[in-house]
């Protein structure tokens, strides 16, 4: 059990437990009702029109209560001084009766732009709140649904007892400039789809709204947008595909819409299923049959499309005139076409993996065993592999399978999504596809790559427990550190090449990964070869860089020298060479003379041992040891010493390298001393300046033509 804490002002006036919290990771007990609902004290009022403000029937500012669910009346008392309000659009056919908070999420409408705008946030005090200016926008008409209004407390602002969500009646939004032009043309009712289809939509598959259930028509009032009963006993209807040249649906004339009417003929794709449908005295009628037909050739033609939905001609018995219904455009495409080409999404249906057909049965078997989309199918591959492979049977044969896997690991998913499940024993953290990224046993954090056989049957456990309790796992923020695995680094795929490539050269984690991009950039990026480009390279690099090296202390001796390192080897702490300090602003000097370069040397050399000996670093107390706050980067040193080598340190006759041996260094990188640089370097930062500048626009016009 936990408890969450509550503000100190609260008033309480109830306990109402919630065992879904309580018992999180258990199984759902039945949901009780909620004490306390979100109301409008006075409904909208009809017709609501884009652009204009929402007022309601009074005519005044839309004003929201809180209701006792039991006896409606409104309650002055409630649970805090304040709650966080806000309205949103709801897609028509969203049942008032849900009290589902995640069905009451899946049926807010989804679209590019918004929808509603305005204050559609706001406060309510004592149980009561206004909302002075909001309305429906323009890019409502796009979503071309039915609508409610819908409001609920702001998710994370409250945690007492759930408030139950309120809403509105269905209703059509009316466009603002197609509205007068309807009215004079005296309709009085109008066809129109519940809620959109899903799109895409593929050829020989049942067209299915955005929440997968069977297109609805209804019949609405073209003055208010509300539902109507039909003016006769029975209203026969048809189905028609549209293929226009126009983009205003809601300015569409009859006559327009007759010559929009595509009629079947040969290699062009039609509508079949349930086209001629009966509307009775509800006014409405469900579509549960309907899919489009259509030959290759057509659709190379024919890429866009609507649905129509319009009184069957001569049969409307004297109903008068109603106005015909259109769906917004939507895309046909042809699956075997498109599908296979594409890299699968963790959302899409099992089918577009190589190797499963839509009608196949394999795919039938997967569903029956709840796995429908991709990321299910990856999930339960990551915990029960021969689970998975079991459902497939004998009858699919192993390189079969090997396709089919590769394709699915080769999903595209949000690499920062890491979920958390809690048990007795360990608490783990996996990402989207239930690939372990981090442990921890007893509160403590254990890198994966030292966990004993017993820790990793534990582990394997609770990753049973999770992936059973999967749907109740919790999104958290989760920090790249140092012991973890590679892969969890952007543009590394945990099945790629370029993860194995890493692995295989001991680079296996993200603390591996940084020691050798400081000491050994070059041959770091030729192991990942050109299974990255330079674009991926920096963006991989870059997120590693975010890595906190922490505070540790590490200290390597060789035959005459020590140094102290960080962890990630970025910063040179301190060098003793044969029992003696060496100042580390004298390790990069402009004109250094031959006793410099020996020191510099000296240190290149040690920093270049200790790499190949990192694993024998031996942790030291910073605290104990004389260290300094003016510290050297180390790829810095390496880079500024990469030309000394070269030089001949026994010649005693001069103090000073010549100029033509002193290499320029690119930047001293000292944290408490400023680096001058002289006329060569000025020169060459001029040019970097310029090259960047060019490669900026050059990378944010052309690249992605290079990257086809």
């Amino acid at each position: 059990m936990y408890n969450k804490s509550r503000r100190a002002n609260a008033r309480v006036i109830g306990l109402v437990v919630n065992y879904e919290s309580i018992l999180r990771g258990t199984k759902k007990l039945p949901v009780e009702r909620p004490r306390w609902k979100l109301a409008f004290k006075v409904p909208p009022k009809f017709p609501i029109i884009t652009g204009e403000k929402i007022r309601d029937a009074n005519g005044n500012p839309l004003k929201m209560i809180l209701e006792d669910t039991d006896t409606g009346r409104p309650v002055f008392a409630p649970l805090y001084d304040e709650l966080q309000i806000e309205l949103v659009p709801l897609l028509g056919n969203f049942p008032r009766d849900s009290r589902d908070t995640d069905d009451f999420q899946k049926g807010i409408v989804e679209a590019k732009h918004p929808v509603l705008a305005g204050e559609y946030k706001t406060t309510m005090w004592d149980g009561r709140a206004t909302v002075g200016e909001i309305m429906f926008t323009d890019d409502s008409l796009k979503c071309g649904c039915m609508f409610r209004i819908g409001m609920r407390v702001v998710p994370e602002s409250y945690h007492g007892a759930r408030i139950l969500e309120g809403m509105t009646e269905a209703f059509m939004v009316r466009d603002r400039h197609g509205y007068e032009l309807h009215r004079s043309e005296n309709y009085k009712w109008q066809l129109a789809f519940q809620s959109q289809p899903r799109q895409p939509i593929y050829v020989d598959r049942q067209i299915r709204d955005v929440i997968g259930n069977p297109l609805e028509v209804i019949l609405v009032d073209t003055e208010t947008g509300l539902p109507l009963v039909p003016p006769t006993k029975e209203l026969h209807i048809e189905l028609v595909s549209l293929f226009p040249p126009y983009s205003h649906e809601e300015d569409l004339s009859a006559d327009e819409f007759q010559k929009a009417v595509c009629t079947r003929r040969e290699f062009e794709p039609y509508l079949s299923g349930d086209i001629g449908l009966t509307m009775k005295h509800d006014g409405r009628v469900t579509v549960n049959e309907l899919q489009y037909t259509g030959s290759l050739e057509a659709l190379k033609l024919s890429h866009l499309g609507h649905i129509g939905v319009r009184v069957v001609p001569g049969k409307n018995n004297g109903a008068g005139r109603i106005r015909e219904g259109i769906t917004h455009d939507f895309e046909i495409r042809d699956e075997e076409m498109v599908m296979k080409r594409l890299l699968p999404g963790l959302s899409d249906d099992v089918c577009w993996l190589e190797g499963i057909s839509w009608g196949g049965v394999f795919r039938s078997r997967l569903e029956q065993n709840n796995v429908r989309n991709v990321q299910e199918f990856l999930t339960m591959l990551a915990v029960k592999p021969d689970e998975l492979r079991a459902i497939a049977g004998d009858g699919m044969d192993d390189s079969r399978w090997s396709e089919i896997i590769s394709h699915a690991r080769a999903c595209i998913f949000p690499l920062d999504k890491v979920y958390a499940y809690h048990s007795v024993r360990a608490t783990i953290y996996v990402n989207s596809i239930f690939d372990l990224v981090k442990v921890k046993l007893g509160g403590v954090e254990c890198p994966l790559q030292e966990l004993d056989e017993a820790q990793k049957r534990l582990v394997q456990q609770v990753m049973q427990e999770a992936y059973e309790h999967r749907h109740t796992l919790q999104e958290v923020k989760l920090t790249l550190n140092l012991g973890d695995p590679v892969w969890r680094l952007e543009m590394i795929d945990r099945e790629g090449a370029s993860h194995m490539k890493l692995t295989s050269n001991n680079i296996d984690t993200v603390q591996e990964f940084l020691r050798m991009l400081h000491v050994k950039p070059d041959e770091l990026r030729a192991i990942v070869g050109d299974d990255m480009t330079n674009r991926m390279w920096n963006v991989t690099t870059s997120h590693a860089q975010e890595c906190e090296s922490g505070d540790k202390v590490y200290a390597y001796s060789g035959a005459n020298s020590t140094i102290y390192v960080d962890s990630i080897f970025l910063r040179l702490l301190m060098i003793r060479i044969n029992g003696v300090e060496c100042a580390l602003s004298g390790l990069c000097k402009i004109k250094p003379n031959k006793a410099d370069v020996v020191e510099m040397v000296t240190a290149r050399q040690i920093i270049l041992e200790a790499f190949e000996h990192r694993h024998n670093l031996q942790e030291v107390d910073a605290t104990m040891e004389p260290l300094h706050d003016t510290v050297i980067h180390i790829e810095t040193l390496l880079s500024c010493t990469k030309r000394y080598v070269q030089v001949d340190l026994d010649d005693k006759d001069d103090d000073h390298i010549h100029d033509d041996e002193v290499p320029v260094p690119q930047s001293a990188n000292l944290d408490h001393q400023m680096w001058i640089p002289n006329h060569g370097e000025l020169q060459h930062e001029k040019e970097d300046i310029l090259h960047n500048l060019f490669a900026s626009l050059f990378d944010r016009n052309l690249l992605s033509i290079l990257d086809k």
